[in-house]
């Protein structure tokens, strides 16, 4: 993690002329090391306690099921987002992950990422794609949305409807995190 820090840093360095601070190669390493560490012991926990709970399943044959899952940095200052297609057999179709800048709001990061992967999907002209997200408002408001709210949150998903229609037979639905984990690994 302190070259991973390093290395973030060299980059810095070389793209935006950003001096080295190895105070701040330091803390971003230990806050790495301290997330992964607590994330594992959550991560064998849940283990545990869900493997005969929800698990992920695979999308009828001939369709795509897209895993979404988002992450906080905050020492960077950056919201990461990670993105996993599987077929109906379950083997691994692509994969992205990419980051915004900016520590977003949990429920806002899990729409920018969806926005994310609709575009992406499209771009890469899949097609019956069942997007799954941990966040539960998100399907809702695609099933029964009827009211005119101007939060961030709807309006991010008013973008994400148009999107869509584009790929045919797509549609958004929740998934617990413990069933999502590729995506968030």
């Amino acid at each position: 993690m302190i070259l991973w820090s390093m290395w973030h840093s060299r980059n810095a360095l070389h793209w935006s002329n950003t001096p080295w601070n190895p105070d701040e190669i330091n803390l971003r390493a230990s806050s790495m090391f301290h997330d992964w560490a607590t994330a594992n012991r959550i991560d064998m926990v849940q283990r545990t306690k869900t493997q005969t709970r929800q698990r992920w399943s695979p999308p009828p044959q001939g369709s795509f099921k897209c895993n979404i899952a988002t992450h906080s940095f905050p020492v960077e200052g950056l919201t990461g987002i990670g993105i996993c297609i599987r077929d109906h057999q379950g083997a691994f179709v692509r994969a992205r992950s990419t980051t915004i800048k900016g520590c977003l709001e949990p429920h806002i990061s899990k729409v920018f990422a969806l926005l994310h992967a609709i575009n992406w999907t499209h771009n890469q002209n899949l097609e019956d794609i069942i997007f799954e997200t941990d966040c539960n408002h998100i399907p809702s408001y695609f099933s029964n949305h009827h009211s005119v709210d101007i939060t961030e949150f709807d309006c991010l998903l008013d973008q994400c409807k148009p999107i869509m229609v584009n790929p045919p037979n797509s549609h958004v639905s929740f998934s617990p995190r413990f069933a999502n984990i590729v995506a968030h690994n």
